[in-house]
């Protein structure tokens, strides 16, 4: 990545396309694979007017233009690390999910707090997200313990707290 002076003599920074352009590499499929920083969850990041952001939104900014609002880009050659602009679309979130399927699913076999998903300790709700029972339930008793601890704060015994028609507002 070489700049070139400018009239005034400093250091000019190359474009965005020009610098973008340097890093990735075309594989057989025509995927234009990233070859800069790889985030952990396998997409390419890249800074861009001091933020950083995934380089498939650089790409589909630079090669489509601005991303419609209420959209997200969807690779569909399932490649994370692409940033062809021919395989990104822009969709909305619930697309998103739609076409990710079962391919995606059937790799994700442990929640992010590492329990297995089984039968028996999966939640599916009816927009076909699916949520580790173990983790919900510590999430519900631990709502429950601040619970207790607010109305314990403000005095408030359990047996006052039980008597129909008493109205009690802990915020």
């Amino acid at each position: 990545m070489s700049g070139k002076p400018g009239r005034s003599g400093k250091w000019k920074r190359p474009s965005a396309l020009a610098r973008f352009v340097e890093r990735f590499v075309i594989d057989d499929s025509g995927c234009w694979t990233w070859m800069g920083w790889i985030s952990e969850s396998g997409y390419g990041m890249v800074s861009y007017k001091g933020r950083d952001i995934p380089a498939h939104v650089l790409a589909y900014l630079l090669y489509k233009g601005d991303l419609p609002e209420g959209t997200e880009i969807d690779h569909l050659c399932r490649n994370r690390a692409c940033v062809n602009p021919d395989h990104l679309e822009a969709v909305t979130h619930k697309v998103n999910q739609q076409r990710m399927g079962t391919e995606r699913r059937k790799q994700i076999t442990h929640c992010k707090h590492g329990h297995e998903f089984r039968s028996e300790n999966t939640i599916w709700k009816s927009n076909g997200t699916r949520y580790c029972r173990i983790c919900s339930n510590l999430s519900h008793h631990e709502s429950q313990r601040r619970y207790r601890a607010k109305l314990k704060a403000f005095g408030v015994r359990r047996k006052d707290r039980d008597v129909p028609g008493l109205k009690l507002s802990v915020i």
